[in-house]
């Protein structure tokens, strides 16, 4: 925690960007979506992401949509891995 504020002070105080933390999928890729306990279970696990969301909680969080549904979900990061 001190170094991450040591940091941030450091940047402020020379002008610097502290970078971000960034999501790890982009629009369009394709994911597989497996969702933790207490989920709604998904019918397919191929789903493509379709918008980018921000963090909840520390999560990144993804819309995302299967093509054999005809809505969109939204997924936690740790939920996602590359198809």
């Amino acid at each position: 925690m001190f170094g991450a504020v040591r940091c941030r002070a450091y940047a402020q105080k020379h002008k610097q960007e502290v970078p971000l933390a960034a999501h790890k999928f982009k629009v369009g890729q394709t994911v597989d979506f497996s969702p933790g306990r207490g989920s709604m279970s998904s019918g397919s696990r191929m789903y493509k992401i379709v918008k980018l969301m921000p963090p909840e909680d520390g999560q990144f969080l993804y819309r995302i949509k299967g093509s054999s549904e005809p809505f969109e979900r939204v997924a936690r990061e740790t939920d996602l891995s590359l198809s």
